[in-house]
């Protein structure tokens, strides 16, 4: 039976066809460093730069591999920018939400509106209708009457700020419950509204 996998996963190369990572020991290094630092409630900020096929992905995903199934094991959310998304504000901000949400924009609207809700829930118990109708119109989720009111009455330069401090405080919430890694992929094309939101939600 063909159908939709309950959680997004890689698309680059085949899961059947894993092979071990040669040459790049110094630099899985890093990355393990960085991560034990991470779990010991350190954040920083790593970059994986180098020309397109040098494999960045691969090094990322296996250092992913090193640390899932620990005792403590961090929260591990991954959004890409595109080469033509430069005109799509908050691209990459969506990819990571969809990600911590384990659904992907292709999800039916009814089940993104239902994650979100829980895992708000979730992150913010009574106060989770603060960040709701933002992060909703956000995902482009349709909400109740009151909900979407509450977004629809104010104008653009208001709704962006209220929208970047509803980012910001959703994924600091997030990583202040469980040490959290972001991956940005491409991070070159991300479009400026994403960058504005990781420069303030990362600095």
């Amino acid at each position: 039976m063909i159908q939709a996998k309950a959680v997004p996963e890689s698309t680059r190369g085949f899961e059947e066809l894993y092979s071990p990572l040669v040459g790049r020991a110094c630099e899985l290094g890093g990355l393990r460093e960085v991560l034990e630092s991470l779990l010991k409630g350190h954040g920083q900020i790593a970059s994986v730069i180098g020309e397109a096929g040098i494999g960045k992905s691969r090094l990322a995903e296996e250092a992913h591999r090193e640390f899932t199934g620990r005792p403590i094991a961090p929260h591990w959310i991954e959004g890409r920018a595109l080469s033509y998304g430069q005109a799509l504000s908050f691209w990459s901000i969506t990819q990571l939400i969809y990600s911590d949400l384990g659904l992907s924009d292709g999800d039916p609207e009814v089940r993104i509106r239902a994650a979100l809700k829980r895992r708000l829930k979730e992150l913010f118990a009574e106060k989770d209708s603060e960040l709701l109708p933002y992060l909703a119109k956000l995902l482009g989720v349709n909400l109740e009457n009151g909900q979407a009111e509450k977004v629809r009455a104010l104008d653009g330069e208001t709704l962006k700020r209220q929208t970047l401090l509803c980012i910001c405080r959703y994924f600091q919430r997030m990583a202040e419950v469980q040490p959290t890694v972001a991956v940005f992929e491409d991070l070159h094309w991300a479009d400026p509204s994403s960058l504005e939101a990781l420069q303030d939600c990362w600095r």
